[in-house]
């Protein structure tokens, strides 16, 4: 009987890339596991510091649109008031004129 080995005499020494894709010692396994698992903690972040911005944006456009909306609803209202100041003025003008009591202010 003859033993056939599929693998060459130096199976015992793994080639440079195998082992550094396989660490061999519990502290570069360790370092290699922290690495990756740092890097999508990392991707993490980003990702959620990014959907924070935007939320936070979008959130203080729409303030400043409704505020922009509403200083536009209170220059209206002042423009009607201002109009009807005008409007009883005249009115009370016309009325003193209809009495002859106080000449028309000018």
């Amino acid at each position: 009987m003859t033993l056939v080995l599929d693998e060459p005499a130096n199976f015992l020494e793994r080639p440079a890339q195998e082992a550094e894709r396989y660490p061999s010692t519990w502290w570069a396994r360790w370092e290699y596991e922290f690495g990756a698992m740092a890097s999508v903690i990392t991707l993490l972040t980003s990702v959620t510091s990014l959907a924070g911005l935007l939320i936070t944006n979008f959130i203080s456009w729409r303030k400043e649109r409704r505020e922009a909306a509403s200083t536009r609803l209170e220059l209206e209202k002042k423009k009607l008031e201002l109009e009807m100041l005008r409007h009883d003025l005249s009115r009370k003008q016309s009325e003193k004129l209809r009495d002859g009591s106080e000449p028309p202010l000018d």
